[in-house]
Order: structure tokens, then C-alpha cells, then sequence
């Protein structure tokens, strides 16, 4: 399968000059944001990628949708060079920063549609067609008549996804797009955002809203300080942690059990080591067992045993 991001010892360093006395200036403090990292992105691959605060992630989607210049490394989208903001390139990525509007503030969403309708050089019939599938998944029709800064934060991000993908591009960069968002409406996003897949996009997905990665990749990128700790499945991800949660209810408070991490009433949640999970259950078993459930570590329980501090 043809990969269509393509990053090799990509590094980049910030500066800041700190100040003394308020007004002159003193020692400059170096950060190295990213330390060589590597990693490819094949088409239609849905990937997360993720790491703590700091750990480089939006610093690499800035490189890879082109609003920063990385300091050493080469970096190929579509088999473009994203810095050098190739008019074709542009219109075949779709950025979104949760942390930042892309829309007009004080005119109607729908206005700003129109804009980037023609900036994109749409034609009227994919325009509204587009507009009506994105509204429609993403429940914004009530606000396509509102000014921006009349918005929740969770209306307006759902907005700004809509504009991310309205020129139907092959590549989605999206920095934490789950910002102020309700359990529903993440729902929706998540269902839309695996067809976009299914559809042969290429996404690669930052956020802290672990339950919502969980459930849109088969594939993690996990970054600390700057450089790439893990690169591979979730399932395999998962496997780093040594225990398996098991959930267990009986009739009746069941006494002293092992491995367990909390129990209240009934009710018990162990963590057991993989290897003993099938005695374990067995001898469970043995006791009057209302229900009982297996599951593997859950993606924030992994990241903070990969990444200590996550």
C-alpha cells in the first residue's frame, strides 16, 4: 500500500531568550521539541498519535501541514514537501488545530464556507452536497447562520471539522478535534471519522480524548520528549502491560481474592498477571459468581505504564 506520509529523522529545536531585569536580555533557553523522528503513514491508515503534554505532537503537525520549517530531517505528504506550500499540496490536506479557528468570527459559518468554497475553486452542486453530508453527521444545521463567536466550544469545533474536511481531501491532520465535545457528538465523529478510512483517507489523529482514539485506530504512534517510544498496533500496545483487568460480581461479598485493586460491596476489579489470568478465573469460578468479565488494559492505563508521568 502507497504511503503517503513519509517522515525521517525529523528534528526541531525551539529558542527563547529569557530576560532580566524585564528588558534585557539573558541566557537562551534551547527545547528540543523532536529528536529524530521517523515514522511512515500508508493510505487509508487511520493512525493516533500520541504521548504526553510536550512530547512534540502538534510541533510535528505544524511540519507536516506546513506552517513550520523543521530544523534537520525530510518530510514527504503526497509527495510534497509541506513547507514549501505547493498550491496542489494544500488543496490535498485538511488541518484542524482544536485549539485554533479557522472560522470568520464575526460572520455567519456558512460564509465562511463560501470563502473556502472558492478558494478551493468547488463546484456549487459538490459545495451543497458536501455542506448538507457534513451537517448532517455532525449536527451543525443550527449553526450554519451564526457568527462563529456566538459558539459553544464544542458547537464551533464540530464547524471547524466540517471545514476541515469540506474540500474532500486525501490527507487529515487533526490536533485534539474532540475539544468541548459531548459523549453523542463524539460518538458521531468517531463512526465518521472510521469511514473516512474505509474511504482511503489517510488520518493521522492527536488528542488526549483516549476512549475516542481507542476506538477510531488500529495503529499508535506514541511519542515522549520528542521521540517515538512506540510504533505499532493498539493490540500489540496493549500487550507491553503485564495484567489483564478482570471484573467479577458474586451474590455476596466473596472475602479475600488476589490481585485485587478495588472492591466495593460484591464487586471486585483485579489486575491479573497475564499468565495467571486462566487459574485465576478458574478458581473464581469456583465461588458464586454473578458475572464476571475479562478485559485487556484500557489506552490511558497503557500510556501512563509506557510513559511514566503520561
Amino acid at each position: 500500500m502507497e504511503e503517503v506520509i513519509v517522515v525521517e529523522n525529523l528534528k526541531k529545536v525551539y529558542r527563547k531568550t529569557k530576560r532580566t531585569f524585564l528588558i534585557f536580555p539573558g541566557e537562551t533557553e534551547v527545547l528540543e521539541a523532536l529528536k529524530g523522528v521517523s515514522f511512515t503513514v500508508k493510505r487509508g491508515e487511520v493512525v493516533g498519535y500520541l504521548g504526553p503534554n510536550g512530547s512534540g505532537k502538534s510541533t510535528t503537525i505544524k511540519i507536516l501541514s506546513g506552517v513550520l520549517h523543521p530544523d534537520e530531517g525530510e518530510v514527504s505528504v503526497l509527495g510534497f514537501t509541506p513547507w514549501e506550500r505547493r498550491r496542489e499540496f494544500l488543496e490535498s490536506i485538511g488541518v484542524m488545530f482544536g485549539h485554533r479557528t479557522f472560522l470568520f468570527w464575526e460572520i455567519p459559518v456558512i460564509d465562511t464556507f463560501l470563502f473556502y468554497k472558492e478558494a478551493y475553486g468547488m463546484d456549487k452542486e459538490t459545495f451543497w452536497e458536501r455542506v448538507g453530508r457534513l451537517s448532517e453527521i455532525l449536527s451543525i444545521e443550527e449553526y450554519l447562520e451564526k457568527p462563529a463567536r456566538e459558539l459553544s466550544l464544542g458547537e464551533r469545533i464540530r464547524c471547524e471539522l466540517a471545514l476541515t474536511l469540506l474540500h474532500d481531501p486525501d490527507v487529515v491532520l487533526l490536533d485534539e478535534p474532540f475539544l468541548g465535545m459531548d459523549v453523542w457528538t463524539r460518538e458521531k465523529i468517531r463512526a465518521f471519522l472510521k469511514e473516512v478510512g474505509r474511504e482511503g483517507k489517510t488520518v493521522l489523529l492527536s488528542s488526549h480524548q483516549l476512549e475516542d482514539v481507542e476506538e477510531i485506530v488500529e495503529r499508535v504512534v506514541l511519542l515522549d520528549r520528542g521521540k517515538i517510544v512506540f510504533d505499532g498496533g493498539l493490540d500489540d500496545l496493549k500487550q507491553v502491560v503485564g495484567w489483564k483487568r478482570v471484573l467479577v460480581t458474586f451474590s455476596s461479598p466473596p472475602g479475600p481474592l488476589p490481585y485485587v485493586v478495588r472492591s466495593v460491596g460484591s464487586t471486585a476489579e483485579l489486575r491479573v498477571p497475564r499468565e495467571e489470568v486462566s487459574s485465576v478465573v478458574r478458581e473464581l469460578l469456583e465461588k458464586d459468581v454473578v458475572d464476571l468479565t475479562v478485559e485487556e488494559p484500557d489506552l490511558e492505563e497503557v500510556l501512563k505504564h509506557v510513559v511514566p508521568g503520561a
